[in-house]
Parts: C-alpha cells; sequence; structure tokens
C-alpha cells in the first residue's frame, strides 16, 4: 500500500494526491469499513471504490494511524 494525501468533506474523500498528480473524485461509488485482524494489532480501516474521471480507485483510511491509502488502481 502506498501512502497517500487526501481532501474530505463531511468524512468522504473529494481529492486525493498520488504519484505526483491530485485527482478530483466524481463518485464515491461505495465504501465500507474492516475492523482489522485483531491478532495482528491492525486498526479500523474506511475503504472507498471512487471514480475519479474515467479511472476507478480504491483507497482506504487507516484509522490507528489515520493515514491514507491507495489499495488498487483498476487501470
Amino acid at each position: 500500500m502506498e501512502n497517500i494525501e487526501v481532501i474530505t468533506e463531511f468524512h468522504h474523500p473529494v481529492r486525493f494526491y498520488w504519484k505526483g498528480h491530485w485527482a478530483t473524485i466524481t463518485k464515491v461509488q461505495e465504501y465500507w469499513r474492516d475492523k482489522g485482524d485483531w491478532w495482528a494489532c491492525e486498526g479500523k480501516k474506511t475503504f472507498h471504490r471512487v471514480q475519479c474521471q474515467d479511472k476507478l480507485y480504491e483507497i482506504y483510511h487507516d484509522s490507528q494511524y489515520n493515514k491514507w491509502y491507495m489499495y488498487k488502481d483498476y487501470q
């Protein structure tokens, strides 16, 4: 997973910075929460499947460390 910078509004991502570029999120297709593996001391994660123009990504917020990550690039 690669750390990314995310701008949110009302707890939902609206833009993210990845690979030297800002991407504007045009639609949050879906979001869900994962409790993490207790035996691995993982915190809660909130995943978002987002549309940016003609591209689709999955990003998530790690509540334990208060950081955002790129999870999947559907290209």
